[in-house]
């Protein structure tokens, strides 16, 4: 965190003008890495140095840990930024050594994991027709089980209920 003292005589204590979000990693190729996820300095602030001592602070504290590596990344638009971290002797991995960044994340993370979430994120009726595939593989494992189609029916009717309890509690219908 970067603090600003206030003027002699001033009543408030020091306010946070800037800070440094950081975390350790792992490279299987380098060992332990730290990588900076967010670095902020107020607007009115910029300019005065306090972004490089911020990073500067982080590469220290990756020393003390033991790190190889002090990885960030930024977006392509950011150009005052880039030219700071490469003054500052960063390397742009991009035009080095080629690395793009990819992510995976909501329903692709769902989709990947084998996790859909279908009673959230399908409309309702596909919910209704993914409830009505579950009651046909259930009526096969009752006939297979001998059990009696009233059974079933309430089966049928109970799955129902639940999906509407549900549409209704998070506005489907």
């Amino acid at each position: 965190m970067a603090e600003i003292l206030p003027a002699h005589g001033e009543p408030q204590g020091p306010f946070l003008v800037g800070y440094g979000l950081y975390y350790f990693t792992y490279s299987t190729w380098k060992g332990r890495n730290v990588y900076l996820e967010d670095i902020y300095v107020k607007p009115e602030y910029r300019g005065q140095g306090i972004g490089t001592k911020i990073i500067k602070k982080v590469a220290e504290v990756a020393l003390d840990k033991g790190c190889s590596q002090f990885r960030l990344a930024v977006l392509d638009w950011n150009q005052r930024a880039m030219d700071l971290y490469k003054a500052l002797g960063a390397q742009d991995l991009t035009e080095a050594e080629g690395w793009r960044s990819f992510r995976f994340e909501g329903e692709a993370m769902r989709e990947l994991a084998g996790r859909r979430n279908w009673t959230w994120d399908l409309p309702f009726e596909n919910q209704v027709l993914n409830c009505f595939s579950h009651i046909c593989s259930l009526n096969s494992t009752l006939q297979r089980q001998s059990l009696s189609v009233g059974f079933f029916i309430l089966c049928v009717w109970f799955c129902i209920y639940l999906r509407l309890k549900i549409a209704y509690r998070y506005h489907y219908l």
